[in-house]
């Protein structure tokens, strides 16, 4: 499992880092992984709105139940600490690139960080279904 995580971080650093064979500054990749981030959370909170498991609702003129899409407890908490830890980094990334007195080589380390926190959410966020 950690190997997976660690090519995805990798794959998912590698396409944040260019647009049109153009390497992106440090600002831009976190103004890049804010978007991304917020497409993640977008599905996250999309999955956590969803009925617990285990929820059954009436089909209409059929007197039938049938099990609808639900949210298991346990990724919806998966997903809260993958989601404070990537808002944190890419916070830290954002402050970092915007302070003068930090080196290239120090401000792309931490868009790095955050790019890594960010493929942690987005990994679990890939395998959920919400419609």
């Amino acid at each position: 499992m950690k190997r997976l995580l660690a090519a995805a971080a990798l794959a998912f650093v590698a396409a944040c880092t260019s647009v049109g064979g153009t390497a992106l500054t440090p600002a831009q990749s976190v103004y890049q992984l804010k978007s991304d981030y917020d497409a993640a959370l977008t599905i996250a909170v999309t999955y956590k709105n969803l009925p617990p498991c285990g929820t059954t609702t009436n089909v209409p003129n059929v007197g039938a139940q049938k099990i609808v899409l639900c949210s298991d407890p346990k990724v919806v908490a998966q997903l809260l600490q993958a989601d404070n830890v990537a808002y944190a980094a890419i916070q830290a990334a954002e402050n970092t690139v915007r302070d003068p007195t930090v080196s290239q080589s120090g401000a792309q380390a931490a868009t790095v960080a955050a790019q890594q926190a960010l493929a942690a959410l987005t990994s679990i966020t890939a395998t959920l279904q919400t419609k």
